[in-house]
């Protein structure tokens, strides 16, 4: 069922084609919380922008409406903007239960 608006209400189909990322800058030893149409995409665009070592680690379904509300779960882990600190609920969060996202020597 898709998601859109209309007067005030969401459905389903607004979500469709979209992707929540995760998304690691080794540099600043933060992760992204974001949302896009094409996470690879946008994983290059911030590698452009800012040339650290970054790495796309994970991504869900869904779109603005999802990644508001990874947002507004993990706001005290929030550093700046969409960048957080990392932590093992956030790996958690996209199904990651291995966590170690910095070794050293990254």
């Amino acid at each position: 069922m898709p998601l859109s608006y209309r007067r005030g209400k969401v459905f389903d189909h607004m979500e469709t084609g979209s992707a929540c990322y995760l998304i690691e800058d080794r540099n600043r030893r933060l992760v992204k919380i974001g949302w896009s149409a094409d996470p690879v995409r946008r994983l290059r665009e911030l590698i452009a922008e800012s040339s650290h070592h970054m790495r796309l680690v994970a991504t869900l379904p869904g779109g603005r409406f999802r990644e508001a509300a990874l947002h507004a779960r993990f706001t005290r882990k929030r550093v700046r903007g969409e960048w957080f600190a990392p932590s093992i609920e956030l790996y958690a969060a996209f199904g990651i239960d291995n966590y170690a996202p910095f070794k050293k020597g990254d």
